[in-house]
């Protein structure tokens, strides 16, 4: 999957980017124990690390899945949020479904209250994101999932 390669060139959505920089440590494709720098819009950044991905990754299964959790570590400190979040695709009727699944809360009240909006916004963006990037190939993204996700509050 794209998104664990490079979440920022796989989403290709200018306020993604513009909230949240990645930068995986390592040059290797993604695996178990990678870890990914998070420069993230505001005073506070983050690191996630790579914890569970399944067979099918990378080639071309008609699923696959992975999973990351956030971390402390001397290059940026503690995550403002902390959690584990799963990131991945299965085969429906219609087509394919991108999923994402986790639990997660922030750090602090002051995380809470300053970074329910960028959090929003982020979240929202990276779906539009994948929306456009699956257009732009020639697929045909439902709105309905969209929507569905544009609502959902992360964790």
């Amino acid at each position: 999957m794209e998104i664990a390669r490079d979440p920022n060139a796989a989403v290709n959505n200018k306020t993604f980017n513009h909230i949240n920089v990645f930068t995986k440590r390592s040059k290797t494709d993604p695996k178990i124990g990678a870890i990914y720098d998070i420069d993230i819009l505001g005073p506070d950044d983050g690191s996630i690390v790579l914890v569970a991905l399944s067979d099918g990754f990378g080639t071309s299964s008609k699923e696959g899945w992975f999973d990351i959790q956030t971390i402390s570590c001397n290059k940026t400190g503690s995550h403002p949020e902390n959690g584990a979040r799963e990131f991945g695709f299965e085969a429906t009727a219609g087509g394919y479904r991108f999923y994402t699944r986790g639990v997660s809360r922030p750090s602090n009240w002051a995380v809470r209250l300053a970074g329910a909006w960028p959090q929003k916004t982020g979240w929202t963006a990276m779906m539009e994101g994948i929306r456009d990037t699956i257009n732009q190939r020639g697929g045909q993204a439902m709105d309905e999932s969209r929507n569905a996700i544009k609502f959902e509050k992360p964790g």
